[in-house]
Parts: structure tokens; C-alpha cells; sequence
């Protein structure tokens, strides 16, 4: 549980994030849940499947932590590949869906700062892929999630986050990180997004 990977983005990406912030949010947190989730999954393997008591039940505990964690991994994969340099700009394909889906490229993000502000742990554009827009969500747990969506953009508000480089300032943490958004990987999470709703669109004809 001691292996340490180092910081997950280079220096000319991270950004409004200072690099020992980032290394500590990537080894404290992130790594240590891609290790645990290693270790739930292989005592999955072994779990009594017998014992279906309600009050306690092994096999249920450690399903209901796997995504809890298993969320956490994917969440903090989007998060890091989310910051940037300020150096891109969203496509003219998702800025005309969010001019559709929230009015204004200016009203999503003044709703995404809103969500972020109001958060306890994460904020996230999404592609939903049964009804084909964007929407902007939030979970206050890691185990909290909306099916059938594929993350654009992920915002992480948890204090371990930002509090060695802004303390107790959330709006400032914010208010930089949208400012140093690589949407050159939120356009390629958007086109990949809309790629698989063609395919569930298929899929919902049939079901």
C-alpha cells in the first residue's frame, strides 16, 4: 500500500494545481483506492455466498465497497485527465449542444461553479446516453452515480483536493480549475460520448 507512482499529470498540464498537491491527492487517495479495490475484489473471490442474512452480510459489505471505491478510481481518472493549462477550447459541436442543453456555454459554466460551490464531493458534466444531452451532476458520496451516463468533465471538491494549495478558499480552487480546463480531453470524452449513444440508441429500439 506504500507504492508510490509519482504525480498523474505533467507539469506543463497540472495547471492551477501545485505539483506536491498532486502528488499527495494521487498517492494518499487515488492510489490507495486502486490498491483497496485490488484487495476487495480478491476477497470477492473467496466470499461466503451462503450466508444471506440481512442484518450482516460479508458478500454485501464488500459489493457495496467495491463501487464506492471502483467509483472513486474512475472518478479521480477523469479528474486529473480533466486539468490543463488554459491553452484549449471546447469544440463547436459541444458548445452548440450546451448552448441547447443549458442556453449558454456562460450559463453551464455558471451553473457547474454553483454545483461545485454547493458540493461535498464531486461535480460532473455528463453525455447521457439514453436521452442524448448534457446534464450537470453531482455525488457527495463516491457511491452515488446516474446510470447510463459517460463523464465529459470532472470536477473533484473533496478538501484533500485542493487544501495544501487554497486552504479553505473553494471558490478560488474552482474558479482556477475552470479556467485551466484541457478541453481537448473533455472534446474527445464528448465525441466518444456520442459514438456510444448511437449505439444505445440502437439498443433502447430493441429493448
Amino acid at each position: 500500500m506504500n507504492e508510490k507512482l509519482g504525480s498523474p499529470v505533467s507539469d506543463t498540464k497540472r495547471g492551477p494545481i501545485s505539483a506536491e498537491q498532486l502528488e499527495h491527492h494521487y498517492n494518499a487517495h487515488f492510489n490507495a483506492y486502486r490498491f483497496r479495490l485490488r484487495e476487495i475484489r480478491a476477497r470477492l473471490l473467496k466470499a461466503d455466498t451462503s450466508y444471506n442474512v440481512l442484518a450482516f452480510n460479508m458478500l454485501r459489505v464488500l459489493k457495496k465497497e467495491e463501487a464506492q471505491v471502483m467509483n472513486s478510481v474512475v472518478l479521480h481518472n477523469n479528474y486529473f485527465a480533466s486539468l490543463g493549462a488554459g491553452q484549449t477550447q471546447p469544440s463547436p459541436g459541444l458548445v452548440n449542444m450546451m448552448i441547447r442543453d443549458f442556453g449558454s456555454l456562460e450559463e453551464w459554466l455558471e451553473q457547474f461553479i454553483a454545483l461545485g460551490l454547493g458540493s461535498r464531493g464531486w461535480v460532473m458534466l455528463v453525455f447521457d446516453l439514453c436521452e442524448g444531452k448534457l446534464s450537470n451532476y453531482i455525488a457527495d458520496d463516491n457511491a452515488e452515480a446516474i446510470w447510463l451516463t459517460f463523464p465529459l468533465l470532472v470536477l473533484d471538491i473533496y478538501e484533500h483536493a485542493f487544501q495544501m494549495d487554497y486552504k479553505s478558499d473553494k471558490k478560488e480552487y474552482i474558479t482556477r480549475f475552470v479556467n485551466n480546463i484541457d478541453w481537448g480531453n473533455v472534446n474527445y470524452n464528448f465525441d466518444t460520448a456520442g459514438e456510444i449513444y448511437k449505439i444505445v440508441a440502437v439498443w433502447k429500439e430493441k429493448v
